[in-house]
């Protein structure tokens, strides 16, 4: 009986194992163009071209950002749960000296709010750097035109 199910076991493991042997290729095969195009594709250096030429356009807009106004903003809340109290001399009151009055001063919330905008009016670095960051998306996209 072991030996029964032990041998049904092996030929199930056996006929698996020889189905995942079998190519996954089309019956008349691949033709020229079809491994011309999945080189193509699949060609490391094309990607790191192509990845290169991304990384050189972001820098471009990353250099024209640099141009935009600058806005930033900034606020702050502050809750006083207990308000601060001073001890005023109780003279101030009419009150006998040596006494002191507990008054107190402040408010139980705060807030700010700051804006602040920047404009560059004028840059004489930024023409240049405009143009050498044009020049190098430029020549990456020579390079990938070279390697496909």
């Amino acid at each position: 009986m072991k030996q029964t199910i032990l041998t049904a076991l092996m030929l199930s493991l056996l006929v698996n194992w020889s189905k995942a042997q079998t190519p996954t290729t089309p019956a008349g095969g691949y033709t020229l163009a079809q491994c011309v195009e999945y080189a193509r594709v699949n060609n490391p250096n094309i990607k790191i071209a192509r990845v290169n030429e991304q990384i050189s356009e972001s820098q471009t807009q990353q250099v024209i950002g640099r141009n935009l106004p600058q806005v930033s903003v900034s606020g702050s809340v502050l809750d006083n749960v207990k308000i601060p109290v001073q001890l005023l001399p109780g003279e101030l009151a009419g009150q006998p000296s040596g006494t002191f009055i507990p008054i107190q001063f402040g408010t139980q919330y705060n807030t700010t709010l700051t804006g602040r905008v920047d404009q560059k009016l004028f840059d004489p670095s930024f023409g240049l750097a405009l143009k050498a960051a044009k020049i190098q998306t430029q020549v990456q996209a020579q390079a990938t035109l070279q390697l496909s």
